[in-house]
């Protein structure tokens, strides 16, 4: 076994067709975040605790769901939580 070689990898970039929204998915988190400034104005009621992988808090206004062409066999409406993040 070797040290750090065994890890997957389960993350993939996609493009929204609509809106040419580039979202790196990570099959293996519990929730999908987006920037700030993509949807500055949400409702702030539904705000969570997020933690960076350094163990900092991560700042957030609320949630906002999508609905995305992924240019697969159908459209996807996903749930994001709009957090202080750069990408």
């Amino acid at each position: 076994m070797g040290l750090g070689h065994d890890r997957q990898i389960n993350r993939i970039m996609l493009a929204d067709k609509v809106s040419k929204l580039k979202l790196l998915v990570d099959t293996g988190t519990d929730v999908s975040v987006l920037p700030n400034y993509y949807a500055p104005k949400v409702n702030s009621s539904n705000e969570k605790l997020l933690l960076a992988a350094n163990g900092t808090k991560i700042a957030n206004s609320g949630k906002k769901c999508l609905m995305l062409d992924l240019n697969l066999w159908r459209n996807f409406t996903w749930s994001f939580i709009i957090a202080n993040v750069n990408q």
